[in-house]
């Protein structure tokens, strides 16, 4: 089970019909003695009017009784998890993604669950705060498969976060006992080139081949797909285990890759790199996370890249 000491659990829905989703939290904070702490975001009562208030005890009172209600569903929330764990409610006003980030910053917590409500949610919003957390973050979405778990990997990445994302989906699969599929997926060419065309060809990884060449005069796809497949093997390491985990190394699009590794093989849990290098800027997804959150009918576990030096 994945290891955390502190969990912030952020509903954004009712999970009324998601005992499954209660349970996992549950088990999760139980078998790693996690405290959570459950986080409930109103906003200051000038956004929810479209007028301004200009009796400030008013706008005090609709505040105060925003905070209630919020506090009174977080709290039946907390009943529902378990009596014997360490659940504290925190109310906060402001921006959601800007207050989640804040909270976890001052309560060094090391997990964030977003629980949406599968029927309306806002991918733009969880990307959003995906991109201001500095965590881990879990959208816990619907059990859709049969627990498996498919992790997401490029071996050209920071090999800090290809650690992390390995590790992480290891740890998610052992614990539920799950088969583990990684992939790694990559596109040879953009379409803006052809056989025959001149181009000078670069490997991030270890190949005899770096000078320009015509493509019709070597086994381009075949020689790459070798070495990628090579550098994976080397990133899973020792820790592999062969009985439960299955390597896909793909010439494909990532995005179309990651979707169809979902639906073939029953994912429950998508593991993945909130972006393909460390060095962008923490500020937005990337395109291939967005677009699969966006997409992916399983919960999506979110590893952050090291921080910028």
């Amino acid at each position: 089970m994945l290891a955390c000491k502190r969990i912030l659990l952020v509903p954004l829905g009712s999970l009324h019909h998601n005992n499954d989703g209660i349970r996992r939290i549950a088990d999760l904070a139980d078998e790693s003695g996690a405290t959570i702490t459950l986080l409930g975001v109103t906003p200051p009562v000038s956004r929810i009017r479209s007028q301004p208030l200009v009796d400030t005890d008013y706008e005090r009172i609709l505040g105060a009784l925003a905070e209630r209600h919020l506090r009174s569903t977080l709290t039946h929330w907390a009943s529902r998890l378990s009596v014997d764990l360490d659940v504290t409610v925190e109310v906060r006003t402001g921006g959601l993604a800007s207050e989640i980030a804040a909270e976890v910053v001052e309560g060094t917590d090391d997990l964030v669950i977003l629980a949406p409500n599968a029927a309306n949610a806002d991918t733009s919003l969880l990307a959003g705060i995906i991109g201001c957390c500095p965590s881990r973050v879990w959208v816990l979405r619907e059990p859709v498969g049969n627990g498996n778990v498919l992790a997401a990997i490029d071996p050209d990445d920071d090999p800090t976060i290809v650690a992390q994302i390995i590790d992480t989906a290891r740890a998610m699969a052992s614990g539920r006992q799950s088969a583990l599929h990684i992939v790694h997926a990559w596109r040879l060419f953009d379409g803006s080139m052809s056989i025959g065309d001149e181009v000078e060809m670069v490997f991030p990884i270890d190949h005899p081949f770096t000078k320009t060449c015509r493509l019709e005069a070597l086994d381009i796809e075949g020689a790459i797909a070798a070495a990628h497949e090579k550098a994976c093997r080397e990133a899973l390491g020792d820790g592999a285990n062969q009985a439960i985990e299955t390597l896909h190394v793909m010439e494909d699009n990532p995005t179309d890759a990651l979707l169809g590794l979902v639906d073939r093989y029953d994912i429950d849990l998508l593991v993945m790199g909130v972006r393909g290098r460390a060095k962008e800027s923490r500020r937005n997804a990337g395109s291939t996370f967005t677009s699969v959150l966006h997409q992916a009918n399983c919960s999506v576990l979110a590893v952050q890249p090291p921080e910028a030096s």
